[in-house]
């Protein structure tokens, strides 16, 4: 496309970038949406973060991603941060809200808003439910987060390698537990719980590729119906987890939807509009598959 002095400009802070899925995902909504927008990854340095962000407001930039290792950096350039971004202690979207020659930096992070996004349709069934979230990463804590605050949950469980890391995480979390109770362990003491659980979250890295013959949880007799087993991870799209758990007849969803969810509510805060959701799913997938089989 060619860029004019109207192209609205979004980008990707982080380091590295190049893996990263953010371009196709955007730049295809606004292909769709026939939108004169643009949306750019970059690598950006720790020392030179503060004048990209500088940058990205004086170039009147839309808006801006941040990635690993910035989510927590960027937190000291913004003007305030949503109450999500706030309590998760990380910034993954950053909004340049105009008025006049005045803008105010606003930190948000909607990986929250995309872990719940598929969970919708089962939000009633899954109130008063029992949650397991299998590690403690910067992922658990949204997951967290959008768990106590939006799934009512009788009982939610963090399971990590390190069960002090759990017990971290809970910590920091759990002055919005509500009524939920909330317990930590180490992965290896998590089976019963698996077994009880209404849904069952992987955060860790386990089983992406080029390691899809890897699993989180070794015991797939464990899952059966009635139950969702959740993976974030989005390449492989169906991970030995969820085909395990699919077999088992629990109901499966993949990494790509919380992947979307989280772009899609960036997109709704920069543009006003929804996120031509169903075709950004189609290509992100065709694209995902293209890259493990060249």
């Amino acid at each position: 496309m060619t860029i004019g002095p109207n192209t609205r400009l979004a980008t990707l802070l982080g380091n590295p970038v190049e893996h990263s899925f953010s371009p196709i995902i955007h730049n295809t909504a606004y292909q769709v949406l026939a939108l004169d927008a643009l949306y750019l990854a970059r690598a950006v340095t720790t020392a030179d973060l503060a004048a990209a962000v500088e940058g990205l407001k004086a170039l009147r930039f839309m808006g801006a991603n941040v990635t690993i290792p910035f989510k927590e950096r960027i937190i000291e350039l913004t003007d305030r941060m949503t109450d999500e971004a706030a309590a998760i202690g990380a910034v993954n979207t950053l909004i340049f809200r105009r008025v006049g020659d005045d803008v105010t930096i606003i930190g948000d992070n909607t990986d929250v808003t995309g872990f719940l996004a598929p969970l919708q349709p089962h939000q009633e069934w899954l109130a008063g439910g029992r949650i397991v979230i299998l590690g403690a990463g910067g992922a658990a804590r949204a997951v967290l987060y959008g768990s106590v605050m939006s799934l009512s949950p009788s009982e939610v469980l963090v399971a990590a390698r390190r069960s002090e890391q759990a017990e971290s995480l809970i910590s920091d979390l759990k002055q919005h537990a509500g009524t939920a109770r909330l317990s930590a362990t180490g992965l290896l003491n998590v089976g019963r719980h698996i077994r009880d659980a209404d849904l069952v979250v992987n955060t860790t890295p386990v089983g992406m590729y080029p390691d899809i013959d890897a699993s989180p949880w070794q015991d797939p007799d464990a899952f059966h119906q009635d139950q969702i087993v959740y993976d974030l991870i989005y390449n492989p799209v169906s991970t030995r987890l969820l085909k395990e758990a699919s077999a088992r007849g629990a109901i499966v969803i993949n990494g790509i939807e919380m992947l979307i969810g989280q772009a899609a509510a960036a997109h709704v805060l920069w543009t006003g509009l929804r996120m031509p959701v169903d075709e950004v799913r189609e290509v992100l997938i065709k694209t995902v598959g293209a890259l493990r089989n060249p």
